[in-house]
């Protein structure tokens, strides 16, 4: 059995988009229903490290607009509440950072963001400008830390402690710099480095190909998903050459 069991989610929506980190609602329950059959959902607001190995915490990158109006109303019938991580620069406006091919996605405004904290959901930072911290100076880095937490602060009116590292791209000197920045909690993607702590978990992404939530409790899928996710540093590269253009 994989450990811990905290799954990332991208945009949760029926509607089609080129890209592989999308799953269609009814997907989404099913992944759920079978994680409810076998474990109990972790509440975000109380977690304590390390997590329980009989739980399961879900997360949501992005702070996509599908994930508020798909994934949260069936969340919500089955009493788990999630965590989302929200790019803070890009709050109500279409997810530019991005190589999109086809129609962009959207992030959630304002309204909903609260709305989620208000029911008891974890709001986390995604950075600012969700770029890769491991490509850029100190200074920027600390600048994405600290204004994205202090931009969410000012809308849900609470503290920002936890932190979703973009493309799952983080160093020692990241994980300190989030520390200093008032960070407990970070998150990151696969890995098989094992020296984990509070502030680098491990997630284990999902994508639109599974069907099966049983199949990715196999640690065996790990690398398997380590391969799917590496395509994403791409993104990265499109992002500077966009800058340079």
């Amino acid at each position: 059995m994989r450990y811990p069991l905290v799954l990332a989610y991208h945009d949760v929506s029926p509607h089609f988009r080129l890209t592989g980190n999308r799953v269609y609602p009814s997907q989404f329950k099913k992944h759920l229903l079978g994680l409810l059959r076998r474990f109990s959902p972790v509440d975000p607001n109380g977690m304590s490290y390390p997590l329980p190995r009989d739980g399961f915490l879900l997360t949501f990158d992005d702070a996509l607009r599908g994930v508020y109006e798909y994934a949260y109303p069936i969340m919500e019938a089955l009493g788990v509440k999630g965590m989302v991580f929200v790019v803070a620069g890009f709050m109500g406006k279409k997810n530019l950072w991005d190589a999109t091919f086809g129609r962009p996605s959207e992030h959630m405004g304002k309204r909903e963001i609260r709305a989620l904290h208000s029911s008891g959901w974890v709001i986390g930072s995604h950075t600012l400008t969700h770029r890769a911290l491991t490509f850029l100076p100190r200074k920027e880095v600390e600048e994405e830390l600290r204004i994205s937490k202090e931009i969410l602060e000012d809308v849900i009116g609470d503290e920002v402690w936890a932190i979703a590292y973009p493309f799952n791209r983080y160093n020692d000197e990241v994980l300190k710099l989030a520390m200093e920045s008032g960070y407990s909690w970070g998150f990151a993607g696969p890995s098989l480095r094992g020296k984990f702590s509070p502030l680098n978990v491990p997630r284990i992404p999902v994508f639109i190909t599974d069907c099966s939530i049983k199949i990715k409790l196999n640690p065996l899928t790990t690398l398997l998903d380590m391969a799917f996710t590496s395509p994403s540093i791409l993104t990265p590269v499109y992002q500077r050459l966009k800058k340079v253009v």
